[in-house]
């Protein structure tokens, strides 16, 4: 198997957390062990390592298509938490979470995306857990931002991804 999946320069989900400062959440984002991400090695056989930066990761994993950097294999943590004025963002910049990808790096163009994307398993439910306890100590509102790009509408909630 390849991966399909790309890494964007704009989120294509973000969480909001009001009324919140990161150092609430890096406990718990350590706890979850958000950067442990799954993707198929040059064997084809699924593997999942501490991953700090997506892009550099895609890039390695698909040197061919290197050429793409500047646009869909952009530098991006697997989950970026910054803070804003007395708010938390919580940042997807991958449909690498995501249970079908776009494949747009193989010439797909289908949206919405309809590759599926078996990745999602493995580390999708540690996401999802983290959103749930950050939601839990957000003393303020938590909410989805409405913009989404990229992916099905309908599988995202205010705390998880459908997988």
């Amino acid at each position: 198997m390849r991966n399909l999946w790309i890494v964007h320069d704009d989120p294509m989900i973000t969480w909001v957390a009001e009324g919140a400062h990161p150092d609430d959440f890096r406990e718990a984002a350590q706890r979850h062990d958000l950067n442990r991400m799954a993707f198929y090695d040059a064997t084809g056989r699924i593997v999942e390592q501490e991953i700090d930066n997506l892009g550099a990761l895609l890039r390695e994993l698909r040197p061919e298509d290197a050429r793409h950097d500047d646009i869909l294999m952009k530098d991006r943590p697997p989950l970026e938490i910054s803070a804003g004025k007395d708010q938390v963002r919580f940042h997807v910049y991958s449909d690498i979470w995501f249970p079908h990808v776009t494949g747009v790096l193989d010439g797909f163009t289908d949206f919405p995306p309809t590759h599926d994307n078996p990745l999602a398993k493995y580390h999708t439910p540690r996401l999802n857990a983290f959103l749930e306890e950050a939601k839990a100590i957000t003393k303020g509102a938590w909410y989805l931002d409405e913009e989404i790009y990229y992916i099905r509408k309908e599988l995202v909630t205010d705390t998880r991804i459908i997988v």
